[in-house]
């Protein structure tokens, strides 16, 4: 090869399941005498496809062989390469969902699945943990981050290793990012399957977790909306999740696009109805004094209760039991 540029584009026009084990050999060899800042130019080329090495590295799904380049360029250059989009709009992490499944007899290759949560390992612990949420919040040309598309495609480990490689309040942006279609987030996915949303709940950020369970889709709906429609199961997971009464409550009242609340829709499904007020149910006032509060403020406009000890009592209850409740019910 004349130079490592002709050498860099055959490694990546010839990278096939078949050959990593000789690329990865191969471009560890030429990319380690280089300085970091000459490794990194020839890392941001592009095949004829658009694609980087770092999306074919990802697309047959080598951890040895990305480990192998990040290792060679500077810290905050990690970052670039992995958030580099092709034609089509993807960055390399979202290549990991869209390549070849086939595997040789080698030690890099024991499955793509167990590979692909290795990936995330090697990546994301090669990167500063400043950049590490933004590598994954970037949409795709269907609108999705790499996080919805692990949900959707029912990668619930792959999803899970992302959610633990970053801190709590990374977690939280994570958990309430929306599709840029229809506003949906990653939970909203989860519903279909009970495993998936049970594993999903279980780290969801505590000091978070109303926020995050109250976001509306671009239907109002919120994730409680779509699990009453899919199962008692779904709704339980989600309902149980919350530690505080007044929680529920609020989730439960809040409408969608079309003024339903989560308990109108739930009286399509006899046993989700039966099971959603007896939780929600007060011992004493609650139900009735917050339906009473939702009519009411659905307009953005509070009714006077006057001197009503039992809204006063009820009001006094949410407050102390979650902040939250006053910016669902109340607006503030």
């Amino acid at each position: 090869f004349e130079s490592p540029q002709v050498l860099y584009d055959f490694i990546s026009s010839n990278f096939c399941c078949n050959k990593k084990c000789e690329a990865a050999n191969v471009l560890d060899r030429l990319l380690q005498p280089m300085r970091p800042d000459d490794a990194y130019s020839l890392l941001q080329r592009e095949s004829k496809d658009g694609d980087s090495l770092m999306h074919s590295i990802m697309r047959y799904c080598v951890p040895t062989l990305a480990y192998i380049v990040l290792r060679t360029v500077h810290y905050e250059q990690r970052h670039s390469l992995l958030v580099k989009r092709n034609r089509l709009d993807e960055t390399p992490f979202h290549s990991l969902f869209s390549g070849e499944t086939t595997q040789c007899d080698c030690n890099m290759c024991v499955s793509k699945t167990s590979n692909q949560c290795e990936m995330i390992r090697v990546c994301l612990g090669l990167v500063p943990p400043s950049y590490r949420v933004s590598t994954l919040v970037l949409f795709d040309f269907s609108g999705e981050t790499v996080f919805h598309k692990a949900v959707h495609v029912g990668q619930v480990d792959f999803a899970l290793k992302l959610l633990e490689e970053v801190n709590c309040q990374s977690r939280a942006e994570l958990l309430q990012m929306t599709t840029q279609t229809n506003g949906e987030t990653a939970i909203m996915y989860a519903v279909e399957d009970t495993n998936v949303l049970f594993c999903i709940m279980s780290l969801i950020p505590k000091h978070k977790q109303v926020d995050i369970l109250s976001v509306q889709a671009r239907d109002g709906n919120t994730v409680l909306h779509f699990a009453v429609a899919v199962g008692l199961n779904q709704t339980k997971c989600i309902l149980q999740s919350c530690e505080n009464h007044a929680d529920r409550v609020a989730l439960a009242h809040m409408r969608n696009n079309e003024g339903k609340s989560v308990l109108d829709v739930a009286k399509s499904y006899p046993d989700v109805d039966i099971y959603l007020r007896d939780e929600i149910r007060d011992r004493n006032v609650l139900v009735t004094v917050s339906d009473d509060i939702t009519k009411n403020t659905h307009k953005g406009v509070p009714h006077d209760h006057g001197h009503d000890d039992s809204f006063l009592q009820a009001e006094d209850r949410w407050s102390r039991f979650s902040p939250a409740v006053d910016r669902i019910l109340f607006g503030s």
